[in-house]
């Protein structure tokens, strides 16, 4: 069969090396220089005459600077024979930095900074991502945010002071406290009939079910004492749980709450102001101490690995 210019040719069959090698060294003829890519003419009066198109001749020269070769290089998977170490380096390290960074952003960077003489696509950059960063391939997710506040220099001293106190204290003296709002399914249908090959739907305003709220004290044991409460909790019950938890004992018989206990919470309100301030004073008493966590670091609290397991349940 033969195309629009002329030339004969078999379908699915690339030109033969032969003619890539004398369209290549027309082009040199005619100014182009291999080392910038530059070519001062056009594209379609070369592919005129060896009667192929403008844009096969373009194709041709563009591989030929890439990789010094008519053929050019063998289709690595992935997509990604364009980029080089140093893209991959920088492509990396943008998304590390800002992992919310769109592709189209990443391809403008690598064409300023990266050395591709032929360009890139935002795909050879998706896949690129996905399949050939150094540290491992790269998914997309839900994207987390940390909060301004935790890298504060203040903050940032006192985990380091938390940290360093919490490394040289008896780890059987540390209980950790925290609350956790949990939503039951005892209350929102979740089936119901309809039509066939119709959607089952139910109209109603807030259809939400019952909460309650977990509070839970955890050490090296394990579950030290738990309670629940209809709704939220405020400071009443904040206290409340403390004084029940004073009365318990553990499963081996030693009592919940012992002299030397040191108690960890989070910085949440009720854990601080008039109710912080009075359980302070009460486990004063008792030989307890009281010490906050860094702000916006529930990754130090163990119970957060407890109310995990519960999710999962």
């Amino acid at each position: 069969m033969s195309n629009k210019k002329g030339r004969f040719h078999y379908r699915g069959k690339s030109l033969s090396s032969e003619l890539k090698g004398e369209i290549i060294d027309s082009v040199l003829e005619a100014g182009g220089d291999s080392t910038t890519g530059y070519f001062p003419g056009k594209w379609n009066h070369i592919g005129t005459k060896y009667k192929v198109y403008g844009k096969t001749v373009k194709d041709l020269w563009q591989t030929f600077v890439s990789t010094g070769d008519v053929q050019g290089d063998s289709k690595p998977k992935g997509n990604t024979r364009k980029l080089g170490l140093g893209e991959l380096n920088l492509i990396e390290a943008m998304k590390t930095q800002n992992p919310s960074i769109s592709y189209k952003v990443i391809q403008e960077n690598v064409l300023l900074h990266g050395n591709l003489p032929t360009g890139t696509s935002t795909t050879a950059i998706s896949r690129a991502v996905r399949s050939s960063m150094l540290q491992g391939k790269m998914t997309w997710k839900r994207l987390t945010r940390a909060n301004d506040n935790k890298f504060t220099n203040e903050n940032i001293d006192y985990c380091q002071d938390f940290l360093d106190y919490m490394s040289q204290v008896d780890p059987y003296r540390l209980k950790f406290f925290d609350e956790c709002g949990v939503e039951l399914q005892d209350c929102n249908k979740r089936y119901g009939h309809s039509v066939i090959n119709t959607p089952c739907v139910e109209v109603g305003k807030y259809p939400h079910s019952r909460n309650i709220t977990l509070n839970l004290l955890v050490g090296l044991e394990g579950i030290l004492y738990a309670n629940t409460i209809d709704g939220s909790a405020n400071t009443f019950d904040f206290l409340n749980f403390f004084d029940e938890a004073s009365e318990n004992f553990q499963r081996n018989g030693n009592p919940v709450l012992t002299n030397g206990d040191i108690i960890v919470m989070d910085n949440c309100a009720t854990h601080h102001n008039a109710g912080g301030f009075a359980l302070g004073r009460w486990l004063d008493t008792m030989g307890i101490d009281v010490a906050y966590l860094p702000t916006y670091s529930p990754e130090l609290n163990p119970v957060e690995l407890v109310f995990n397991k519960l999710k999962i349940v």
